[in-house]
């Protein structure tokens, strides 16, 4: 007798790390454990993918942690970013799948978006933008004026104006509220 698999038929939710277009005509879903050895060697194949399909994927990212095995697993799942550099990534994550009710939890009704010498306008309240995030982007590392967290450094991003998209390293913007940050305007150097 041969042993069925089991078929997973959870939609991709809240919970969730969602890099890509939620329309993307495919899907890859990965239950990963942060101590896993083997996962740890997929992540370069995985990455490969994401880059050579670009918005044709839709990477989802689920914490498995195999805690009988590595027992500082579920630990490891936990998320311990800083409250800014969360902040900054789940706008740059919400504005590149155009998840507006999202993207307004972290920013302003408006926001500037400088892309050199031009200005552009995201809207996240209305539902729209001048210019879109193209998906993925790297490279996230605090700026602080006076001691106090002012922005996020971006390393790589890429924006589109139309059918023009330009490349290069961005700054996030952020306003300090007690301790929650909210992006008030987005930096974009092109090279």
């Amino acid at each position: 007798m041969t042993p069925k698999m089991g078929v997973i038929r959870l939609s991709v939710g809240e919970r969730d790390h969602v890099l890509g277009p939620p329309a993307a005509p495919l899907t890859l879903v990965e239950y990963g454990d942060f101590e896993c050895p083997y996962c740890g060697q997929a992540h370069g194949v995985v990455k490969e993918l994401v880059r050579r399909l670009g918005r044709q994927l839709r990477f989802v990212f689920r914490h498995f942690p195999l805690t009988m095995v590595h027992p500082h697993a579920q630990q490891a799942a936990v998320p311990t970013r800083p409250q800014h550099i969360e902040a900054t990534q789940t706008f740059l994550m919400m504005w590149g799948n155009q998840r507006w009710e999202e993207l307004r939890a972290v920013s302003g009704d408006k926001i500037t978006v400088k892309v050199g010498p031009s200005a552009y306008t995201l809207e996240p309240g209305a539902q729209k933008s001048d210019v879109r995030l193209t998906l993925p982007f790297r490279g996230l590392s605090t700026v602080r004026t006076d001691g106090k967290i002012t922005a996020v450094k971006v390393e790589e991003l890429a924006l589109k104006m139309g059918d023009t998209e330009m490349r290069g390293p961005g700054t996030v913007e952020l306003a300090d509220d007690n301790g929650v940050f909210r992006v008030t305007g987005v930096t974009a150097n092109p090279q």
